[in-house]
């Protein structure tokens, strides 16, 4: 296939990849809002619970672009996304979009929740300095990811395995129970290496960049409200003058 072979089923991965983070992030920053008690604080069982619900909400409602995806990536046949939807809308009905889902919310739930959890646990242990640093926030993405990854990897094995259409598992265990039995119990780590050098520099940048772009916003607030104080006191002056 050429060098394109390496790229093919990226522009679906794209399209995903925007909705779902921008869900995924979105929703754990309201998720931390309602969860947070009566005198603001959040603890870390509800930072825990906000991590993996925003993980859920990101999952089911970009779900259906990753399965294209996948199937784009791993069938020669499939040329196009709309030729894969229809394909599979025709062949394995609406609902075989959603194959798999089971697994992947079991594993994203977890996933995200050690992933956003350690993260802000790592900055608030940081030096004061550090905090406030990019650098900071990086190294603490960093840190999280790797902890998040090699505890949920093998759910998202599990995950691929059953939305692929040349094998029919029953549920999870099975799948597991199947796989093992050919390959051993450490098959849910097949591919583990590829993906921590994808998975840590776009997650520790991810991380790293939300963090400084809410930075941004709140300092942009912050010069607002005093913008806004000093053209309200300016026009009081005036007014006394006149």
């Amino acid at each position: 296939e050429g060098l394109a072979g390496y790229f093919k089923g990226n522009v679906p991965q794209v399209i995903r990849a925007i909705p779902y983070d921008a869900v995924r992030l979105c929703a754990y920053e309201a998720f931390k809002r309602a969860l947070r008690d009566e005198e603001g604080n959040l603890s870390v069982p509800a930072r825990v619970f906000a991590g993996a619900f925003a993980g859920m909400t990101s999952t089911f409602v970009t779900y259906p672009l990753d399965t294209i995806r996948f199937r784009l990536a791993v069938d020669p046949t499939m040329r196009s996304m709309p030729q894969v939807v229809s394909t599979m809308m025709r062949n394995e009905g609406f609902f075989s979009l959603y194959k798999g889902l089971i697994p992947s919310l079991a594993g994203i739930a977890p996933y995200v929740a050690i992933n956003f959890t350690a993260f802000d646990l790592l900055k608030k242990a940081m030096p004061a300095d550090l905090q406030e640093s990019t650098a900071g926030s990086f190294l603490a993405a960093f840190m999280s990811t790797t902890m998040a990854t090699v505890c949920c990897y093998p759910l998202d094995t599990l995950r691929r395995q059953m939305q692929m259409k040349t094998v029919t598992y029953r549920n999870i265990f099975h799948a597991y129970q199947s796989m093992s039995a050919q390959s051993g119990p450490f098959c849910v780590y097949r591919g583990f290496v590829p993906n921590m050098l994808k998975n840590l520099p776009t997650n520790s940048i991810r991380l790293a960049s939300f963090d400084a772009g809410k930075k941004l916003i709140i300092e942009g607030n912050e010069v607002y409200s005093d913008l806004q104080v000093e053209v309200q006191a300016s026009s009081q002056r005036q007014s006394a003058v006149c």
